[in-house]
């Protein structure tokens, strides 16, 4: 035998099989059937609970209601699939009630470490080296503990300061056994309809989406970078770059950002701690302009860059120096769809602007509304209409709490009325929901005296000015001066072939010639009216001197006077002609 077909047999021998592997595939039922058992006796224990608590409220012999509380700890407990669940239905507060959107939304951070031999034994599996050989230090107590992960503050060998979050050990198992076992659950809830309206089903089915991007970190570090990427230009936001050759599915690293965390500054104002507050101003903090930062953040993350932060709570955000605003922890993330962006700033728009028809009309465009539900959405509109009258009456209100003025408060009325109506809501709008909702109850805690509706003005008035430069780079203001060139050259010629048409098939079409000319010198002078009307008021002195005119008469699109009144002598010369 030659030496190519000896090296071509050993190339196709099969490899030596892994025991270690080998033996635990062939206990993964044993685990399963562990982890099911477990499981039953925990629900069981929490149905009994809940039901014992249900008769006493109903008998009266119980005040206060701790079913919020069962559930939570029930989660809890099971960890896994059940604990990433319960994070999921803390975000649908369009059919849960407050108390219990409360309770669930302590799953999101309140979640007990495991142990930091686990941790170290990860690292040096996935990185194939000694932690000491990456790490100068590495604590054995996390910074924080997530529901599939945990966060270390550690210094790299070349002395760069970083955040290396590690997977929880056995995930993809547990993960496994137990959407199982919510899919035998959803059917016998979803089938006996126990739970009303709400289909579990299609909870699960959310759930397992997620569940498989979240036990593989390259999908986040993939959301940070696209992140950093899209706020490359937004100074006032900061999003910490990936140490790429550090990330695998089960550790991702990253650039520390060293400030003054969110929810410490809210732990100093709920506490009246005036000597931290006072440290906090000593190093820079602004509160009122950290407020405003958040809440155009947010907003222009929803509506301009199309990808955001859908967990924007006071522990994933950190004030920089110069008040630059850090987001970390990018493992959920929701996208605008063009559609879900237009109505929804259509809405927010027409309430700024008191439009109440305009509003209900935009709103309901992004519910789904069962075919047997259809003759409910007039009704639901004039309902939601009440709503946002309401609102509006209390912002004009000097003496309405500042609370009843949030945006946080309106929206929330909204989803508990398309609860009421048993509408629903898509999974990415209701991720939109939460994350407006969560940034303005940040912002009234940081500045009490924020203005909502003046906060909307600016945003939108920025955001047509940042349009404007993007439309007016040259190669834009080039073309678009030939367009007009041509039709200020090719208008007349036109209007004329035009007006021969129409009196050569007079007799057709029913028209008058003289009733088309005398139309048509009526629009010649309204042209000229309006033209001068506009140059007047874009002459106004302050404070009526405005680029939009069309304020002046509640237009419901901007009408820039500097494109405004060209457009009108157009009109005006090209009805002369016609008209002669």
């Amino acid at each position: 035998m030659d030496r190519s077909s000896a090296s071509s047999n050993r190339a196709e021998s099969p490899r030596p099989l892994d025991p270690v592997k080998a033996l635990n595939r062939l206990l993964d039922p044993l685990r399963i059937a562990i982890r099911w058992t477990r499981i039953n006796w925990l629900l069981y224990v929490g149905l009994t609970q809940w039901v014992w608590v249900s008769v006493g409220l109903r008998l009266g012999f119980r005040k206060d209601d701790s079913r919020p509380r069962i559930l939570r700890r029930f989660l809890e407990r099971a960890g896994g699939a059940w604990i990433k669940l319960g994070q999921i239905l803390a975000m649908r507060s369009d059919f849960l009630p407050p108390r219990m959107i409360d309770e669930l939304a302590e799953l999101l951070d309140n979640v007990p470490p495991f142990p930091y031999e686990i941790a170290k034994e990860t690292i040096i599996a996935d990185f194939g080296r000694p932690i000491e050989k990456v790490f100068a230090t590495f604590p054995e107590k996390p910074i924080a503990a997530a529901s599939f992960g945990q966060v270390y503050r550690a210094v790299l060998v070349t002395g760069q300061e970083v955040a290396v979050k590690v997977m929880r050990p056995g995930l993809k198992l547990i993960i496994r056994s137990d959407v199982l076992q919510l899919r035998v659950l959803a059917f016998f809830f979803d089938t006996f309809r126990l739970l009303g309206s709400i289909r579990l089903k299609t909870q699960i089915d959310q759930l397992e989406r997620i569940l498989h991007e979240e036990i593989d970190y390259h999908f986040e570090a993939d959301n940070i970078r696209r992140a950093v990427e899209q706020s490359r230009h937004f100074r006032i936001m900061k999003i910490p770059r990936v140490v790429d050759h550090l990330c695998t599915a089960r550790v991702l690293t990253m650039e520390f950002l060293t400030g003054i965390w969110i929810n410490d500054i809210l732990a100093a104002i709920h506490a009246n701690d005036e000597a931290k507050l006072e440290e906090f101003y000593a190093c820079g903090l602004n509160r009122k302009l950290v407020a405003r930062r958040i809440f155009e953040i947010g907003l222009r993350q929803l509506f301009e860059i199309g990808n955001f932060h859908a967990d924007p709570h006071a522990a994933n955000i950190v004030v920089l120096k110069g008040n630059v605003i850090g987001y970390v922890d990018f493992g959920i993330v929701g996208q605008m769809d063009e559609e879900l962006a237009e109505s929804q700033s259509r809405y927010l728009e027409a309430v700024k602007d008191s439009r109440i028809n305009d509003a209900a009309r935009a709103l309901s465009e992004t519910v789904l509304i069962p075919e047997r539900f259809q003759r409910q959405l007039p009704e639901f509109r004039v309902r939601l209409a009440n709503q946002i009258r309401d609102w509006i009456a209390r912002i004009n209100n000097p003496h309405s709490a500042l609370r009843q003025k949030s945006i946080a408060k309106l929206l929330l009325d909204n989803i508990v009325l398309i609860r009421q109506f048993e509408f629903e809501l898509t999974e990415n709008t209701m991720r939109y929901y939460r994350a407006l909702i969560i940034a303005d109850v940040i912002v009234l805690e940081l500045d009490a005296d924020f203005d909502t509706v003046r906060g909307l003005n600016r945003y939108f008035h920025h955001r047509e000015i940042r349009q404007l430069r993007i439309k007016a780079n040259p190669q834009s203001v080039a073309g678009t001066s030939v367009d007009y060139f041509h039709l200020w050259m090719n208008g007349p010629r036109i209007a004329r072939q035009l007006s021969r048409f129409l009196r050569r098939q007079e007799e057709d079409f029913g028209v008058v010639a003289s009733q088309y000319v005398a139309l048509n010198r009526t629009f010649a002078r309204g042209s000229m009216l309006a033209f001068l009307v506009v140059i007047i008021a874009a002459l106004l002195p302050r404070p009526f001197k405005t680029p939009d005119v069309g304020v002046f008469i509640h237009f419901p699109i901007s009408l820039d006077w500097r494109w405004f009144a060209p457009f009108l002598l157009v009109c005006w010369r090209v009805f002369s002609i016609v008209s002669r």
